[in-house]
């Protein structure tokens, strides 16, 4: 197992207080073995990478996103949520041969009609996966229905509940319940909260994301949800990289999907996602001083990922303050 980041220590630190019962390891290396069976059965094959170096990817960048000050100043309990959120964020991805199986395929072409196949190049996309063989269209439309739906699914089987018209295997809800049962059940719903948060555009919502949530009697037992599901938004988004994107994998997979075709080319093009020495009003560069901006080196080769890369609304939302694209 790889070093825990500064992040997943002070969590593993706040299993010591009572109002967070569990083992901190044993949850990483059952997430690591879950996320690695994302993709085993025909699902997600084409997409880029969402295995665990994925998190361990996100926990770094963590490292630095959040500030010196208010690293220090994150409660055991910000460090416990952020850490399991970043943790399970994806597992609404997992599908196994048996839940694929018995879907509802009624309620996935009523989906398909009013989302998937609906707006600006829905058409085209319908289209494209109708030249397909009718096994791959299915699958296909299933990973999307998936996709849309990871996040609920996962607030789902952390919280217990079933989801109405979307399948589950109950093994998975099961083997998950394993992980997080013995937390609080309040704790385990903010978990989820701030899990699904990363799929909603909703973070501004202080009454569903609360301010100063205790968990105990302790200030090191009280959580801003809503920092936490700032941060967790943010490392999502700046995951993007070769390393989640290889060039190789790109060849060998060949991806039909228009969409995994559409990311691996922005992925695939970001050199390096960093923050910015921050420079003062006679422009001279201060090191110590705290980074306003975080700079997105990329060189794309293809137009797709560029203008993709540039029309994401939430990449604006968090302050991306440059992008530099090396020629």
């Amino acid at each position: 197992m790889a070093d825990l980041t500064q992040l997943e220590q002070k969590a593993k630190k706040a299993t010591e207080l009572s109002g967070f019962p569990i083992n901190l390891l044993d949850v990483r290396r059952s997430v690591e073995m879950l996320l690695n069976e994302v993709g085993r059965y025909g699902f997600f094959n084409e997409y880029t990478l969402h295995n665990f170096s994925h998190v361990e990817e996100m926990l770094t960048l963590a490292e630095w996103i959040i500030p010196e000050n208010s690293r220090n100043a994150l409660t055991s309990a910000e460090s416990f949520i952020l850490t399991l959120s970043i943790y399970f964020h994806d597992i609404g991805l997992l599908i196994s041969r048996k839940e694929y199986e018995e879907r509802n395929k009624n309620d996935i072409q009523e989906w398909s009609e009013k989302f998937l196949f609906n707006g600006i190049g829905g058409e085209d996309y319908k289209s494209r996966l109708s030249e397909l063989p009718k096994d791959e269209r299915e699958r296909l439309i299933y990973q999307e229905f998936v996709r849309h739906h990871h996040g609920s699914r996962i607030k789902n089987w952390l919280e217990g509940v079933s989801i109405p018209n979307v399948s589950a295997d109950e093994n998975i809800v099961e083997e998950i319940q394993r992980l997080v049962g013995p937390l609080p059940i309040k704790l385990r719903r903010d978990i989820a909260k701030v899990c699904e948060s990363h799929n909603l555009d909703d973070i501004d919502n202080i009454e569903k994301y609360g301010l100063a949530q205790p968990y105990g009697n302790s200030p090191e037992e009280e959580a801003d949800l809503q920092y936490v599901a700032v941060i967790l938004r943010t490392v999502d988004l700046l995951q993007i990289s070769k390393s989640r994107a290889p060039s190789t994998l790109f060849r060998i997979i060949s991806p039909s999907d228009p969409i995994s075709q559409t990311e691996w080319h922005k992925q695939n093009a970001v050199t390096r996602v960093r923050k910015k020495t921050f420079i003062d009003q006679d422009g001279r560069a201060d090191p110590n001083a705290p980074s306003d901006t975080i700079e997105v080196f990329a060189h794309f080769l293809h137009a797709e990922g560029f203008f993709w890369i540039n029309r994401i609304p939430a990449i604006r939302r968090v302050a991306i303050g440059k992008i530099v694209f090396s020629n």
